[in-house]
């Protein structure tokens, strides 16, 4: 019998430890993240160490349990619980400001009702007697009461105060904050003042002292505009609004020297020349006219006269470009006679209508050979070649600036510039660009403008010599060839 139940007590054990047995096994084959979290844990989205009690059940004194079962993915339970407390917590808090606003208006306004819960419940919810149905209740007046007075102030209306006990609505003013808000605008604008813009000055008498700066002080380095007429142009409305672009162009380079207290500080002066400058350059690239190029010469001087040279060569490399589109490389009466006589298939596109008098002539003249002598700065200044060579100009020199003014027509000499390509090319001489002898009457009729034109060329005929002729010593052809060319670059500079 014994022998029996001992023999029965071991198979009992053994069946009770059957169970037991393999899960080590199994559970070596799992690995941590197959076996599913306990349910605690899911629910508060915490990470489970999948013990037996695990260790965040054993730290909050929960019941540890697992069902051997993976919930399908969405929202748990815990997280909604989570969202619900903290609503309930923000809720509490606007509750806490209700008290506070309601001391802050019995402050302001003694003799009338705070315009939200009755005195008897915000007393109660003051002192913490009021119960869990009571502050739903009251979340939910407090937000219906806010909600009116937002509304009517929305509409612009005084809002009105019901009070509990029944004596009526009283109607009563925003606010003093409000008040101040309402009215810093009108203040505002009696404080602060008010600086004129580009556009305001263009449209004000202030743009005369701009533009008599300008003829002052600048007109001679770059003499484009004709004095007389531009003035006259823009005594109206529609004068400047033809010239706008030019006009621009001299509130950016003249800004910083006309002293007004309408145009403000210097910095408020250097943000509306920057403005006008853009303006400039911006239209100068979508519209072909001589006055968007003049204007363009304008910005490119003033650029290249405050020392940023290199900002002013993509500006003068677009202006040679469209010197040359508008054909103003050419004489109107050499670009007539081409075109009547038929050398070509095919013409070009012509952008400017013919100029109506000489004076018009004149200072399409004058644009080109100022945007010439840009071309050349930037040459020397670089080592590049030039845009403007022989092959595409054909210009006469511009007359002496008196003439002009007064509008005494004038037909000077042409000029021949030089070819670098040409100049470059072995036995190609220089004496076969040099101009034609010119009838006294033109040649007198020439003045400092045109001589400086001249002496810009020469200039760039030296530079250009040094710069494309190698001189190699070791080889005496080449050093003979070098020293005939540089005799004939002599002999034309002595013509």
């Amino acid at each position: 019998m014994d022998t029996k139940s001992n023999s029965n007590n071991t198979e009992g054990g053994s069946v009770e430890q059957q169970p037991q047995g393999p899960r080590p096994q199994i559970d070596s084959l799992k690995s941590d993240d197959d076996i599913p979290a306990c349910q605690a844990c899911r629910r508060k989205k915490a990470r489970c160490s999948r013990e037996q009690p695990c260790s965040q059940c054993v730290r909050l004194d929960t019941p540890c349990i697992y069902d051997g079962r993976r919930l399908k993915p969405g929202l748990r339970a815990g997280v909604i619980d989570s969202l619900s407390r903290r609503i309930e917590t923000l809720e509490d808090m606007f509750l806490g400001q209700e008290i506070l606003w309601k001391q802050m208006w019995q402050t302001l306004h003694p003799n009338l009702e705070f315009p939200g819960i009755p005195s008897a419940a915000g007393n109660d919810l003051a002192k913490g007697n009021a119960s869990g149905g009571n502050l739903r209740g009251r979340r939910d007046q407090l937000k219906n009461s806010l909600l009116d007075v937002a509304s009517t102030h929305r509409d612009g209306n005084n809002f009105s105060i019901g009070a509990s006990s029944g004596t009526g609505d009283v109607s009563q003013p925003p606010p003093a904050k409000r008040q101040r808000r309402d009215l810093s605008p009108s203040v505002q604008d009696h404080d602060i003042p008010q600086y004129m813009s580009a556009s305001d000055i263009i449209d004000s008498n202030l743009m005369t002292s701009f533009v008599e700066f300008y003829f002052q002080n600048i007109h001679h380095w770059i003499p484009i505009l004709h004095v007389r007429r531009f003035r006259d142009q823009i005594q109206y409305p529609e004068g400047r609004k033809k010239a706008v672009h030019i006009l621009h162009a001299i509130i950016a380079v003249g800004s910083r020297f006309v002293h007004d207290p309408r145009l403000g500080d210097d910095e408020i002066k250097a943000k509306t020349a920057e403005t006008s400058r853009q303006n400039v350059v911006l239209c100068s690239m979508e519209s072909f006219s001589v006055q968007s190029l003049q204007a363009l010469v304008i910005i490119a001087f003033d650029t290249i006269a405050r020392g940023r040279g290199p900002s002013s060569w993509s500006i003068v490399g677009s202006m040679a470009r469209t010197v040359e589109q508008l054909q103003l490389s050419v004489e109107e009466d050499d670009l007539r006679e081409r075109n009547e006589a038929g050398e070509a298939l095919i013409r070009r596109m012509a952008f400017l209508r013919p100029s109506t008098c000489w004076v018009e002539v004149e200072e399409r003249r004058r644009v080109f050979w100022t945007v010439f002598l840009m071309d050349r700065f930037c040459s020397l200044s670089t080592g590049w070649n030039v845009s403007l060579t022989s092959a595409d100009v054909k210009r006469r020199l511009p007359c002496e600036g008196a003439l002009w003014e007064r509008e005494d027509e004038a037909r000077p000499s042409y000029f021949g510039i030089s070819d670098t390509k040409e100049a470059t090319t072995p036995h190609r001489s220089l004496l076969a660009d040099s101009p034609a002898m010119a009838h006294p009457a033109e040649q007198e009729s020439i003045g400092g403008f045109a001589y400086c034109i001249e002496a810009t060329e020469s200039l760039s005929l030296v530079s250009n010599f040094f710069v494309h002729q190698p001189l190699d010593i070791r080889d005496n052809e080449k050093a003979q060839l070098w020293l005939m060319r540089f005799k004939e670059l002599d002999l034309r500079l002595v013509q």
